[in-house]
């Protein structure tokens, strides 16, 4: 995961997961967040950057390697938040009341096939709600049978910690995920960054 920092005062807000384990996936990672950050820092649109990540990823993770990524670019001021999603586990837009929205617009992953394209989508995080960006060793976590936590699960953690700010919840999300596994470890990689846009009073 990463934030960077744009030239207009936007934040880019990114989270991705790579195929694999060991140092290969380290070192394909590691390259994916340098091309990223060049390639914000170019100014293209979200479906060009991902565009590009994919041509470039290909030879990188050949040839059964791929990557899964969301992209966004937040406006702290008003809450608009532009993305892309390249085949990654749908984020959570939770909001105190009614369903979460999952945010899964965008195409597929980057690195596998070399005529894809991306789209992009505009949503606003609203006061009072959270973003929850996250691998899917939080969604994905299972119980000894094999039941899975959920999205639907996870964003009623998220909805019932709401106002206790982020830094909290993301201690109270873990605590979930390990009492509903009943264990202290992760089967899988466990990547969590929740963005909270705060009420105004």
């Amino acid at each position: 995961y990463d934030f960077l920092r744009l030239p207009d005062g936007r934040v880019g807000l990114v989270i991705a997961d790579v195929s694999g384990k060991g140092v290969p996936a380290a070192l394909i990672m590691a390259t994916f967040r340098a091309l990223l950050r060049a390639h914000v820092a170019s100014g293209a649109g979200l479906p060009e950057i991902a565009a590009r990540l994919n041509g470039l990823l290909r030879d990188e993770c050949r040839p059964h390697g791929f990557v899964t990524c969301f992209l966004a670019f937040l406006e702290p001021t008003t809450g608009r938040l532009e993305y892309t999603n390249c085949g990654h586990v749908p984020p959570l837009l939770v909001a105190p009341e009614g369903d979460a929205v999952e945010l899964a617009e965008g195409g597929p992953v980057l690195g596998v096939f070399a005529d894809a394209a991306w789209g992009s989508r505009e949503v606003a995080l609203e006061p009072g709600q959270v973003l929850v960006l996250h691998t899917d060793g939080v969604s994905e976590a299972r119980r000894a049978e094999g039941e899975e936590l959920g999205a639907a699960r996870l964003a009623e953690v998220v909805r019932e910690g709401l106002d206790r700010g982020a830094a909290s919840l993301a201690g109270e999300v873990v605590r979930a995920v390990r009492a509903f596994t009943a264990t202290e470890a992760f089967e899988d990689d466990f990547t969590l960054v929740l963005v909270e846009r705060r009420a105004t009073s």
